[in-house]
């Protein structure tokens, strides 16, 4: 271990663990491999911190190429399915601080897994109580249920990975143009009061669900359109 490590060899580690976290921490510090920088870049917009320990410990392995760089892709897309899940199931983001450094453990496992993507989901799956991953029906009842997801920090960021998922392009969030936009308008107009009958507790409950909602980078010209 470190502990026994000669002063030189001890400084060139903590030097080699330094740029491992600076590829986990900090926004343009490149890995060299463009899928994993946009995985450790999602991280961070999701403010992960406490995955950072085991997100540091692939990266170590891949660095060694104990990993190849689909194995870093595939578990990178695994864990971050996890994260993604756990923030819109209300109350499933506590005690991560002591389960997430944990999975470094993990990494023997994965090493001789032959399909590493449903190996760290098998992994994650059997977790129990908040540290577990939220399955289909969980995941799908919540939206189902979520009647003001135009108030759910990140949403432009779901929405830009459902965008991606439908279209292989993922929309660019920094250009300052792009928002979430209602499709049946906030306020509602005559044609729309009477889609609902008049119904205005019909029209309050659907009217900030996930379904109303769409990215758009044209707002002002659109109005109510």
């Amino acid at each position: 271990g470190i502990y026994t490590m000669a002063p030189d060899k001890l400084l060139e580690r903590l030097s080699q663990y330094a740029g491992i976290y600076a590829m986990v921490a900090l926004r343009g510090r490149p890995t060299g491999n463009a899928k994993i920088d946009l995985h450790l870049d999602d991280f961070r917009r999701l403010e992960m911190t406490t995955a950072r320990p085991f997100l540091m410990a692939l990266l170590w392995e891949w660095k060694k190429r104990g990993f190849s760089d689909k194995d870093m892709d595939d578990m990178l897309g695994a864990f971050k399915i996890y994260g993604l899940r756990r923030r819109l199931i209300v109350g499933l983001t506590s005690a991560e601080n002591k389960n997430f450094p944990q999975y470094v453990a993990f990494i023997p496992e994965l090493k001789k897994a032959k399909n590493k993507k449903d190996r760290l989901f098998d992994l994650l799956s059997i977790r129990e109580s908040t540290a577990r991953l939220p399955n289909d029906r969980e995941l799908t009842a919540e939206l189902k249920n979520m009647a003001n997801f135009y108030s759910v920090k990140q949403s432009r960021f779901y929405l830009a990975l459902i965008e991606e998922s439908l279209t292989k392009m993922r929309p660019n969030l920094s250009d300052g143009i792009t928002q979430v936009e209602h499709i049946m308008p906030q306020t509602p107009t005559k044609a729309w009061k009477e889609e609902f009958g008049g119904d205005d507790s019909k029209y309050a409950q659907y009217v900030n669900s996930i379904g109303n909602l769409t990215l758009i980078r044209h707002n002002s010209e659109l109005g109510n359109k």
